[in-house]
């Protein structure tokens, strides 16, 4: 007999959860949950989360309330035994988590208890983390506080952003949710839960538009993770003078190396160094007393696609004199 459960998620990592769910023939999805309609692109016009375009597509019911509590009488007629959440999007209520107690899980992208919150998979590059993971949690009324059920570990490769990060971990969870989730809500006793230590925690706020603007003083090492950090934000932004005024664009993937000592005289962060018609690299704060270099891979201009470096120095907007801001 199927295990009846209800699905809260909002984004595509959130679909590919829910399709292995349905997939594997265990579990009966009486209802899906996702966040309401949102305007978005440059038309702004109204669109459906990929959850519930998948749940539409697959005959699944659906229902986008504003507010969780909305929901609460219309859920608790559906006779579900659990609640599986997946980058829902909301603040769960305590009177949602006494629908199921101890039976709402969530499937968190992150090894908690660190990198709690919104943002783990940028966060955890940009602090230059080698390791990460998935976690299987008992929701708790704090943010990401609950219980942990399982994990499972993934390295964090040295030159990964976080949207290839993100389709790994993605692919990874399934794992995880299939094989401790029946498990937990049939045979509780299998499972030992491990309590999150509080001196371990860290919080992955979400990523705000103000700080997404490169830092020049910063060591190249800690840019390239941030470039990669921000792939899944679209990028970083900054800014450079040429001869006519102050434009802007955005780098979307860099390679880092330090300067050799002959070149660092009379060269300050944000310069331009090592223009060739190949690329360009830009100087960077100091690391062990000496200035290091961010190589450009992939740049875009405002209202442009993505290019190479190549083809952006054909557009003659740089030279050896240019500062970046």
């Amino acid at each position: 007999m199927k295990i009846k459960i209800i699905f809260l998620g909002t984004t595509d990592f959130a679909v590919y959860q829910l399709q292995a769910l349905q997939k594997s023939h265990i579990y009966e999805v009486v209802m899906v949950v996702s966040q309401p309609d949102r305007k978005a692109g440059r038309s702004m016009q109204l669109q459906q989360s990929a959850v519930k375009q998948y749940a539409i597509q697959n005959n699944l019911p659906v229902i986008t309330p504003q507010k969780m509590n909305m929901a609460l009488d219309e859920i608790k007629h559906l006779n579900a035994e659990a609640a599986v959440v997946v980058a829902y999007g909301q603040i769960l209520s305590q009177d949602f988590l006494n629908l199921y107690p101890q039976k709402v899980v969530n499937l968190h992208a992150s090894l908690l208890p660190r990198w709690r919150g919104a943002a783990p998979i940028q966060r955890a590059i940009m602090a230059g983390d080698t390791v990460t993971g998935v976690s299987l949690q008992v929701m708790a009324k704090a943010l990401d506080a609950g219980d942990i059920i399982g994990e499972k570990k993934i390295e964090i490769e040295k030159n990964i952003n976080s949207i290839d990060l993100h389709e790994k971990l993605k692919c990874l969870a399934p794992q995880l949710l299939l094989e401790d989730l029946k498990t937990y809500l049939h045979s509780p006793k299998k499972i030992q839960l491990t309590k999150q230590n509080a001196d371990l925690v860290t919080y992955a706020d979400k990523i705000e538009k103000a700080e997404q603007k490169i830092d020049w003083s910063l060591p190249a090492k800690d840019l390239h993770n941030f470039v990669r950090g921000l792939a899944l934000n679209r990028g970083v932004s900054c800014s450079f003078k040429n001869k006519e005024a102050v434009l802007t664009c955005k780098i979307h993937k860099t390679e880092k190396g330090k300067l050799p000592s002959v070149l660092e005289e009379n060269l300050f962060p944000g310069s331009v160094v090592s223009l060739d018609k190949e690329g360009f690299a830009i100087v960077c704060g100091k690391e062990e007393n000496s200035l290091t270099y961010l190589k450009i891979v992939e740049v875009q201009l405002p209202s442009r696609p993505k290019i190479s470096t190549k083809a952006f120095l054909k557009q003659n907007l740089i030279t050896e004199k240019t500062q970046f801001l």
